[in-house]
């Protein structure tokens, strides 16, 4: 990381990442020449690494607009609050930094807290909209709109529309907020009746197509670094030749391409939710009209961010138990959630493991295959941790 940031790093902070490599790069070849010094090795790392200067959360334009415009943040100044978000970039590290210091910014935290909540009321209203009834509802937690009805497609891409035209192009970030489809349209095939034969067919192929699309997602996250690379390739290396060329054609897709398919299938499941919606009970048409939705639903949530692909990861592990392709679904949806962290984390496992959601679904993959870890103790803790400890990396320590 050190050797990235000397690509670009300018003046003092350039004096500072060069040090700071020489020293590390020292320690290293000590450890090469003196295995038997690990130990000592490993707390002169541990000395090194603490003495190198904590980044910000926030970047000091938004950390000195703050300082200056703060009595108009707190008098809720809706320009002031967005210039403060735009500056930021990023909810969670703002709330972070405030939070790290509470009793000074109690105000500001309620202001911010009260102006997103004022902004997922509209937005519930104008996009029948809702969220999960267990859903966490801490300043620092992420908003997730579930838009309900047969129109939930077209209504979303309205309403994501709307947000960059308010606040911009990274509206989703700076709020820490997302809309998706209701998650009915990925479980849509179990709400027919079909012969085990049949359903044990489609839960076989949706599957397959649930590993090609989390590998494929895991490899976007992975690729900027060598070891995230060598990590996911080794999953990929496991499958049949086609399903594997299948996981890196879908992985070299553009942004833009993905968002394109993903608007384009919105539409098409708005579309098969009429029909069904017309449709009389029992008629042997659902069945391959509810089997088309969750499929092009499985599409949309791999062009989508942050979104369970298969639909075993929706499922309660009663509903999973007994099946091996739906623990699959869960394993797999849960492994790509996992690996988006790391992303976040530029790829760094410590930061990543620092992040209260990677323990929750640590212990989402353990609870889907219906077998705890082997450390009992160490499962019980991913539960807790996943509940309780949501203050983020610096309270993780």
């Amino acid at each position: 990381r050190l050797e990235q940031k000397l690509k670009t790093s300018t003046g003092d902070q350039k004096k500072i990442d060069q040090f700071h490599f020489e020293r590390f790069n020292e320690l290293r070849d000590s450890l090469y020449e003196h295995p038997d010094m690990v130990s000592t090795i490993r707390a002169e790392m541990d000395e090194a690494a603490l003495l190198y200067p904590k980044e910000p959360l926030i970047s000091a334009d938004a950390n000195s607009y703050l300082n200056q415009w703060r009595f108009k943040v707190n008098r809720g100044s809706k320009e002031h609050i967005i210039r403060l978000l735009e500056l930021s970039g990023s909810w969670k590290d703002l709330i972070k930094k405030l939070q790290a210091d509470p009793k000074a910014n109690k105000t500001t935290l309620k202001v911010l807290e009260r102006f997103r909540n004022a902004e997922v009321k509209r937005l519930k209203k104008s996009y029948n909209a809702d969220t999960l009834a267990d859903a966490t509802t801490n300043p620092e937690s992420d908003v997730d709109l579930n838009l309900k009805g047969t129109d939930a497609g077209a209504n979303l891409i309205k309403a994501e529309a709307q947000m960059k035209e308010e606040f911009g192009e990274n509206w989703s970030k700076m709020l820490r907020l997302n809309f998706y489809t209701e998650g009915d349209r990925l479980l849509r095939y179990t709400t027919e009746k079909m012969s085990p034969e049949a359903l044990m067919a489609f839960e076989k192929e949706i599957t397959r197509k649930t590993i090609q699309f989390s590998l494929a997602k895991m490899f976007q996250h992975a690729k900027a670094t060598h070891e995230g690379t060598e990590r996911v390739n080794t999953m990929i290396d496991l499958l049949a030749p086609q399903d594997a060329i299948a996981v890196k054609s879908l992985a070299e897709m553009d942004a833009a391409t993905m968002l394109q398919k993903r608007n384009q299938l919105h539409g098409e499941v708005d579309a098969l939710q009429k029909e069904l919606a017309e449709l009389a009970p029992g008629d042997p048409a659902r069945i391959e009209k509810t089997k088309l939705v969750t499929m092009k639903q499985m599409k949309i949530n791999f062009y989508s961010m942050e979104a369970y692909i298969g639909p075993g990861a929706l499922m309660q592990t009663g509903a999973v138990i007994h099946s091996p392709a739906l623990k699959m679904q869960k394993v797999m949806g849960n492994l790509e959630m996992m690996e988006h962290i790391l992303q976040k984390a530029n790829g760094n496992i410590v930061k990543a493991m620092k992040e209260y959601e990677m323990y929750k679904y640590m212990y989402r993959i353990s609870d889907a295959i219906n077998a705890k870890q082997m450390d009992l103790f160490f499962d019980e803790l991913n539960k807790q941790i996943s509940k309780i400890n949501r203050q983020g990396a610096e309270s993780m320590t």
